[in-house]
């Protein structure tokens, strides 16, 4: 026996009834008005609970609109913090990468350029005449550094400890000469950590293998090189964290 529903004049569907012989054979006209009356009454129901269920889908679209927009303005703030593009300097190259994994990132570069004589950019602080580099670690990998005469990368090692986290720190200067041909490293853990479907993290060994291969190339094309050799190593893995990288890249000649 199946049985009609409708709520204000709107077809919800049929309830199917098992028959229990109740009513004979076939229902009488108090059984049908029974039936009928039973209909509305689940009809009633379906209506309010269906109505429920919109009204709290609307809701939490709602807040998942509201949060989108949140998580959109959070994003072009921070955008607004990054550099527009690297600095212009007789000698050098600079070029630098930012790949969010998230709407918003963890990461973030800078570069500004220090008043007064020499000339320095700070990214740490770089004596751009003399290619000296004052450097201090705070947390993040350490950067390194790419010896064009032996074909070396080392990393920059100085003691210290994660910046803000707590009070009263100390962190160790170092200085290091960046000769013509050297390149400068610095990256995110969202390099190294990246996994591959075997599960496995593309390492500094593997970086600076890129690092090496690449070296003959500019600031660009040795900062692309290492993008490119993270994407083909994770292939279609979804990227778990930021990755931020900017290279620094000492001219061949000084005049150049």
């Amino acid at each position: 026996m199946f049985l009609p529903l409708q709520a204000v004049d709107r077809p919800l569907g049929t309830l199917e009834l098992g028959y229990s012989g109740v009513f004979g054979s076939v229902p009488g006209q108090e059984g049908r008005a029974n039936l009928a009356a039973f209909g509305n009454q689940v009809a009633i129901a379906v209506h309010a609970a269906v109505a429920i269920d919109n009204a709290r889908l609307h809701e939490e679209e709602i807040k998942q609109q509201r949060l989108e927009q949140e998580l959109i303005v959070a994003q072009a703030i921070q955008q607004s913090l990054l550099p527009l593009g690297s600095p212009q300097v007789p000698g050098w190259q600079f070029a630098a990468a930012y790949c969010s994994a998230r709407v918003v990132s963890g990461d973030f570069y800078d570069f500004c350029e220090l008043h007064g004589e020499p000339r320095r950019i700070g990214i740490v602080v770089v004596d751009v005449d003399a290619g000296r580099v004052i450097y201090a670690n705070a947390g993040h990998n350490r950067p390194l550094l790419c010896r064009a005469a032996g074909d070396t990368v080392a990393e920059l090692r100085a003691r210290g400890i994660l910046l803000g986290a707590f009070e009263n720190i100390e962190l160790e200067e170092q200085r290091v000469d960046v000769a013509p041909g050297d390149a400068l490293v610095f990256y995110t853990d969202g390099i190294t950590d990246a996994l591959n479907a075997a599960r496995e993290s593309f390492g500094e060994a593997r970086l600076a293998t890129v690092i090496r291969q690449a070296s003959a190339g500019g600031a660009q094309e040795i900062l692309q090189a290492i993008l490119d050799a993270v994407a083909e190593f994770v292939a279609d893995q979804k990227q778990a964290d930021d990755i931020t990288c900017v290279m620094v890249k000492r001219a061949a000649e000084a005049s150049e």
